[in-house]
């Protein structure tokens, strides 16, 4: 089964957040369910040990409602994977 979906893979390595403009195409709807999964820290040094088995661990949120053209605030330092779903599937042409 289609379901129409775009992933986006956003990488920001400053230290600030970045804003990213987004521009969803090759989908007959014009809103989209986001959900977003990212790896962040507070420093580019941290990794996982231990004693700290989680301080660089994939968070997911979401089912944010999106238009096809808007701006994504990316997190200081991460890697984050969005994937958005047309609110409407999209029907398959007949033949």
């Amino acid at each position: 089964q289609k379901t129409g979906e775009i992933i986006v893979k956003v990488v920001n390595s400053e230290s600030e957040p970045a804003q990213v403009k987004i521009a969803l195409e090759g989908s007959n709807t014009s809103r989209y369910k986001m959900s977003e999964t990212w790896l962040s820290s507070a420093s580019a040094t941290d990794e996982n040990s231990l004693d700290f088995p989680n301080k660089v661990a994939p968070k997911t949120v979401g089912n944010a409602i999106v238009n096809r053209n808007f701006t994504y605030l990316a997190k200081p330092l991460s890697l984050t994977i969005l994937r958005f779903t047309p609110e409407k599937p999209i029907q398959e042409a007949k033949r």
